[in-house]
């Protein structure tokens, strides 16, 4: 998603004169509002139960965040180690694992973190 929005903007540059730094924060803020419609989208749909929009909000605003966490932590991981020298080739690989299941954790964190704050709007 960045990269298109930084595509579209340098195709704009000409016409609207502002930084590509300005691009690179708008395909940020864009990918994280995307990825907070998707996790509404999944938290919203596939439970078994009716579930407000705003504990759904809340949960997927609390799993985007967390995500974009362990990305943000996972590339000063990468850029400051060299796992090439460590594992050789397939370092690469088991930095890729590593944040698939970290991922996958937080979006299980954020389900549950959904569930709880749901109840704990319903009940008495």
């Amino acid at each position: 998603m960045e990269g298109v929005v930084y595509a579209v903007s340098s195709i704009f540059q000409g016409f609207f004169p502002f930084s590509p730094s300005i691009a690179q924060y708008t395909g940020s803020i864009a990918s994280f509002l995307i990825l907070v419609l998707f996790f509404m989208l999944v938290y919203r749909v596939l439970p078994d139960t009716k579930l407000d929009l705003k504990p759904v909000f809340i949960g997927s605003l609390v799993t985007v965040i967390l995500i974009t966490i362990g990305k943000y932590a996972m590339g000063l991981y990468l850029s400051y180690s060299n796992l090439t020298s460590i594992y050789g080739a397939i370092g690469s690989i088991i930095g890729l694992f590593l944040l698939i299941y970290y991922s996958s954790i937080m979006i299980t964190i954020g389900a549950e973190f959904t569930k709880v704050y749901s109840e704990s709007r319903t009940s008495p």
